[in-house]
């Protein structure tokens, strides 16, 4: 593909970020290169910037971007229009350079033919047929492995690259595999928090801690692959609590969004617990709120009439929102819909990996609590354990507790349930995208003067 001279001038990359950049521009061994680093490290700021760059020095290209949801699709489409503005208006203010297309999937078409098509990774079949030059993976260890494999054929095999961007997970993860057994055509860096200068300083040392409470450092932080711990943060009697149904029930507008998880069984445990948000206020006065679990039911051979009743109970007792339940059991998912007309549906077939680091955010950092009378469930966490090899539970059937809370906290997002034992700035940084963690360009005043009214704001 004949290279074409741009004359304009990026944002200097810091050393690491300037490294993958001429990885993917100009070097012709490397199939595929990318950042494995902390939170606010930098990563998509530097993806957004290099694939633009790639755009703009080989015409004609195809670009796909993607990432794991459509919320974090839409931040890297963000970024990528951040800098195509930049450059529009510092360099071409009279001229259009590029055009938005409202299609789905969504593009973007430049003034020299290349093309960005922007992509959730959701679906494999939907990145079929595509040969791109080069493909923008976003937070890559969150895609699936048969997501990652369909892209590598239509890109890489095709003559293209791949640049990713991510946090790491554990040494057990397909991405860790794919770098470490083709050193020749694959490069990365690791990239921590505290190695970007533009980094918000309360933001990150928030993340770290929290980080450090969850067993999650290395990978949050320091940006590295890590061994999977194998039990979960120290689970005490600060997570248990003695609450009851009156007093629930009293105070509606400390409690909300109740829901139920359901674990099939027979021979052994059905199990199903219902769960909710609790406000609470700190020692230090400051609002904040929690994961609570309410009751609990533990019993084999439940007819399906019998669950029924006690899911009926609960409907009238508490102000329940959903009801989630394993999906392997389909066809009582559809008695329970069609026969008893209860508004039940199927937990997403999520990684084991994923929802164990949800349970050790929660418990590490106090914003998960258990109703005493709830037993089952507090003995099975209090012998909780983790196969480091695997990431999976070393005994799956002794744990029909803690799956029933996994399918329940599928109905709180993964963002929600970091942000709840989090400090007040950072909660309200969120909503001005994310803490502006990719700094640079003409918004990195402004990101900075947000960051710095939101601390003052919480000092008021």
């Amino acid at each position: 593909m004949e290279r074409q001279v741009v004359k304009i001038q990026f944002p200097a990359f810091l050393p690491k970020q300037e490294a993958v950049r001429r990885k993917i521009l100009y070097d012709e061994k490397i199939k595929v290169a990318g950042f494995i680093g902390g939170r606010y490290s930098g990563k998509t700021w530097a993806g957004a910037h290099i694939a633009v760059e790639y755009a703009l020095i080989y015409p004609k290209s195809l670009i796909l971007v993607i990432a794991p949801t459509m919320q974090q699709t839409e931040v890297a489409r963000s970024k990528i229009d951040e800098v195509l503005s930049y450059i529009q208006t510092e360099y071409f203010p009279h001229s259009k350079i590029y055009r938005s297309y409202r299609r789905v999937p969504r593009e973007y078409h430049l003034f020299n033919g290349s093309k960005f098509v922007f992509f959730t990774g959701a679906n494999p079949q939907h990145l079929r047929g595509f040969h791109p030059q080069m493909s923008w993976l976003d937070e890559a260890s969150y895609l699936s492995e048969h997501t990652f494999e369909t892209i590598y054929l239509g890109t890489v095999l095709a003559g293209g690259k791949i640049l990713f961007t991510t946090t790491p997970r554990g040494k057990n993860h397909w991405l860790y595999r794919v770098l470490k057994e083709n050193p020749e055509t694959t490069y990365y860096v690791n990239v921590s928090s505290w190695e970007n200068p533009f980094a918000p300083k309360e933001a990150v040392e928030e993340a770290e801690k929290i980080s450090r409470a969850t067993g999650n450092y290395i990978q949050e932080i320091e940006g590295r692959f890590t061994e999977i711990a194998s039990t979960l943060p120290e689970f005490d009697d600060d997570n248990i609590v003695d609450i009851n149904k009156e007093e629930v029930l009293e105070y509606e507008e400390r409690f909300s969004n109740f829901v139920i998880g359901i674990d099939w069984g027979w021979t052994a445990p059905t199990a199903m617990l219902v769960v909710c948000k609790e406000k609470i206020k700190t020692k230090d006065g400051e609002d904040k709120e929690r994961i609570v679990v309410l009751e609990e039911i533990y019993q084999s051979q439940m007819l399906l009439d019998e669950i029924a009743k006690w899911l009926e109970e609960k409907i009238d007792e508490y102000p329940i929102e959903s009801i989630i339940a394993d999906s392997s059991g389909s066809i009582y998912i559809n008695e329970l819909q069609y026969k008893y007309g209860i508004p039940i549906i199927a937990s997403k077939r999520s990684e084991k990996e994923e929802s164990l680091v949800k349970l050790r955010t929660l418990i590490g950092h106090k914003t998960l609590v258990i109703n005493r009378s709830c037993v089952n469930l507090i003995s099975e966490l209090e012998g909780f354990e983790i196969d480091p090899q695997t990431s999976r539970l070393k005994d799956e059937r002794e744990y029909h507790c803690v799956d029933a809370l996994r399918y329940a906290l599928q109905a709180y997002s993964a963002e929600e349930l970091t942000l709840l034992g989090s400090s007040k700035s950072l909660r309200k940084a969120y909503s001005i995208g994310s803490y502006m963690v990719s700094l640079g360009g003409s918004s990195e005043e402004y990101a900075r003067n947000e960051v710095e009214k939101l601390f003052e704001e919480e000092e008021e």
